[in-house]
């Protein structure tokens, strides 16, 4: 998934809220997208930061699935690729901006 500029994310979130969008399989299917959007805004302004997330990031995951912790979506090994991805892109996107 690409990076969305503010307000496509903050359009993402609202459809997170929608009714429809509601209850754990539809969850389950937007919570991947949006770890990943999440970890790539946080690490393209901060990689210090977008490292230690990413480093929490399987652990929070498998609290989810483990029924550790109250949440909307299941945690699933998707979710943590997903956010592994947008790490990525979180760092390209910081490398970027030290070179303009």
């Amino acid at each position: 998934m690409p990076y969305l500029d503010d307000s496509d994310l903050y359009a993402a979130y609202r459809e997170r809220n929608k009714p429809e969008s509601k209850g754990r399989a539809k969850q389950d299917l937007i919570a991947p997208k949006e770890h990943g959007q999440f970890l790539e805004e946080v690490t393209g302004n901060n990689p210090l930061v977008g490292t230690a997330v990413m480093a929490f990031a399987p652990g929070y995951s498998a609290a989810k699935a483990l029924g550790l912790m109250k949440a909307r979506s299941s945690g699933s090994v998707n979710e943590v690729l997903e956010a592994a991805k947008g790490y990525g892109r979180g760092l390209k996107r910081y490398g970027r901006k030290l070179l303009t």
